[in-house]
């Protein structure tokens, strides 16, 4: 593991000059919601429209929404439990955006990068169907003996002959399209680990248009993802909204994301926890004079007025006016605080996970070295009654002795085995109660007994129970967005926008670049090249078919600098 040295600052953006935007400090702004999306509008609006007041509303009395990192001391040093997101992957346009926050807070020395030299980035597993199989990370590593692999070579072989979808088909099902395009095998065990791992989701009712739009695409245009490679023409086609962040964004932060290439980072993360993120981000606001912070403030309703809306509590306050809000609550509760609620956010599912934390004292429990192993849902019931959705090993991601040297006030982690169980997801759907502490620890034993060996017992655990944490991008859900973009702007009148992981992605980069261009796309309202006021709804992207831009190769592979 490498720590990157501390970021330089970057020259920022111009805010916008008042002489072209006066009306824009006229404006009163909200953010509802305090987790990372709406932490990540509020800091944008203070950077790019530094005299424009923002109000942030939570019902929580704290920010960072499920980002949570708690620490705990034991006769031999600390030990640090992550109940939410514990990394970041660093590739992807979206990270672009992520990677700026962490600039411009001044806080790239607190970041911790696994390279691949780390076997929490080289080895990762599933359970298939008995035991632990490594997924390969190269060509020679593939053991086509194992079962877990069947159907991947044939199927990757087969696929540029396989005939392309039929026209009236909008979308699909994941395991549907992986089943047509490569191999039912493929799907079920390892696409289907794989989303149990990112969303705690069901591969037979994620929507591939949705979570893989790329390979969407290049089966609309081609025919066959495989064939596609072979039809050189000189450009890349990308989509216009990753094209353009990249062009904002990567002449800022060349030299950054050149350390990550040359330190060869496979995932991020932070020295103290990933709530260093979102403490940060609060520190740096609470220091604005135009950022106020109503925490521990449910709000009641949102009231559209003629050119404004009302936002009321649930404290008995006078409502609150402003000229334009972001949501980044949850899309159903957003709607339920709406005159009349838009029936496609009311029905973005969500599902429950239960995340159990465990510290062992004995540093060498677990069988192999890796991040851990996710289960998918073909593993017989008999060997899964827990319907666990996989295991981490924070062991593996905890910082080191040396490093933590160089960090005084960050305690040197307690010698051990951490681990993280997660259970519940789509499987709990419908549920309305769920195990308690204690039995979610025993269920939690029982796993790890089972599948690793372990029959220790733990000196520290924590058991955290998110109720409707994971949004569920289920087939159909680019059509439902396009509908709800109709209504809100029909309804608002480009005074409400919505962000945040009900859309367009559950991942804290995701969540950031949501944010981001949310609030991009409000300064630039009215603008050339920027939207019509009544479009900014946060999901205009959604509305026809998004604008695909053909990028000269060259030009391309030097976007990102590297």
């Amino acid at each position: 593991m490498t720590c990157i040295p501390k970021a330089t600052t970057m020259p920022e953006r111009h805010s916008p000059r008042r002489t072209r935007s006066s009306k824009l400090y006229q404006w009163l702004t909200s953010s509802v919601g305090a987790g990372i999306s709406g932490l990540t509008a509020a800091f944008y609006l203070a950077k790019k429209a530094p005299g424009l007041p923002v109000t942030i509303y939570d019902s929580s009395p704290r920010v960072g929404g499920w980002i949570r990192t708690r620490h705990f001391e034991t006769n031999k040093g600390k030990v640090e439990f992550e109940s939410g997101p514990r990394t970041i992957r660093p590739v992807g346009d979206a990270f672009l955006v992520t990677t700026d926050i962490v600039t411009k807070l001044g806080i790239g020395d607190r970041l911790l990068l696994m390279t691949s030299h780390c076997a929490a980035a080289r080895r990762r597993y599933i359970y298939y169907p008995d035991k632990l199989t490594c997924v390969p990370t190269g060509i020679l590593s593939w053991d086509l003996s194992e079962p877990l692999f069947k159907g991947v070579f044939t199927g990757i072989i087969r696929e540029p002959f396989r005939p392309g979808r039929p026209k009236e088909v909008t979308d699909e099902p994941v395991a549907s399209w992986v089943s047509r395009r490569v191999h039912p095998n493929v799907a079920q065990n390892m696409v289907g680990a794989m989303l149990h791992g990112i969303y705690a989701g069901d591969v037979d009712q994620l929507s591939m248009k949705t979570l893989f739009p790329n390979l969407w695409r290049l089966e609309g245009d081609h025919g066959s993802v495989i064939r596609s490679f072979f039809k050189f023409s000189g450009v890349r086609k990308c989509p216009a909204s990753d094209w353009r962040l990249r062009r904002e964004l990567v002449p800022l932060l060349r030299w950054h994301l050149n350390s990550f290439k040359k330190e060869n980072a496979m995932m991020v993360s932070f020295i103290g926890g990933m709530e260093v993120l979102t403490r940060s981000l609060k520190a740096y606001l609470e220091k604005s004079s135009n950022i106020r912070f109503r925490l521990n403030t449910p709000v009641k309703s949102l009231v559209k007025k003629y050119s404004s809306i009302q936002i009321h509590t649930t404290n008995n306050m006078p409502p609150a006016e402003f000229s334009h809000v972001i949501s980044t609550l949850p899309a159903p509760i957003t709607s339920s605080l709406l005159p009349a609620p838009i029936p496609s956010l009311s029905i973005v599912e969500s599902v429950t996970v239960q995340v159990v934390n465990l510290y062992f004292q004995n540093p060498n429990l677990v069988p192999v070295r890796g991040f851990g192993y996710l289960i998918p849902k073909t593993v017989a019931s008999e060997l899964n009654p827990e319907q666990a959705l996989g295991v981490i090993f924070d062991s593996e991601t905890s910082l080191p002795a040396d490093l933590a040297d160089i960090w005084r006030e960050v305690p040197v982690e307690a010698p051990g085995t951490k681990l993280t169980v997660m259970m519940g997801g789509h499987y709990w759907k419908g549920r309305t109660t769920y195990p308690n502490d204690g039995e979610a620890l025993q269920n939690a034993r029982n796993l790890i007994k089972r599948h690793l060996g372990i029959v220790d017992f733990p000196a520290l655990m924590q058991v955290s129970t998110q109720v409707n944490a994971i949004p569920q991008y289920t087939v159909g859900h680019h059509d439902r967005m396009a509908f709800g973009h109709e209504l809100l702007r029909m309804y608002f009148n480009g005074r409400l926008a919505v962000a945040g992981s009900s859309y367009s992605g559950v991942g804290i980069n995701d969540c950031t670049r949501s944010a981001y261009e949310v609030v991009r796309d409000l300064l630039e309202v009215g603008k050339p090249g920027g939207l019509k006021e009544e479009d900014w709804t946060g999901l205009h992207k959604f509305s026809g078919e998004e604008e695909i831009q053909s990028i000269p190769i060259g030009e391309f592979s030097q976007s990102f600098g590297v």
